[in-house]
């Protein structure tokens, strides 16, 4: 879900499909350190709550954040495809 008004995962559900919700958006602001910050949001949430879900765009600044922030965020939670979540 990107906004309030996405109606895929009410669709979903209507129609049986398994579905989860994002907890995070990576990318509002298109800065690397913004992106970070949304990251360690995401570790937080994922070790409250057993996983969290995030989305963003492969925009170059989300890419070098992630690159910056790789060695932390693996060290701190496995990574997974959201599909391992939904199930």
């Amino acid at each position: 879900r990107t906004s309030r008004n996405s109606v895929g995962q009410f669709m979903a559900k209507k129609k049986g499909v398994r579905t989860a919700e994002r907890d995070i958006f990576l990318d509002n602001v298109r800065d690397p350190q913004k992106i970070i910050i949304q990251l360690r949001k995401l570790v937080d949430v994922a070790r409250r709550q057993g996983f969290a879900i995030a989305i963003g765009h492969p925009y170059p600044e989300t890419l070098q954040a992630l690159q910056e922030y790789k060695g932390e965020l693996l060290r701190r939670v496995k990574v997974v495809g959201v599909g391992a979540v939904v199930k």
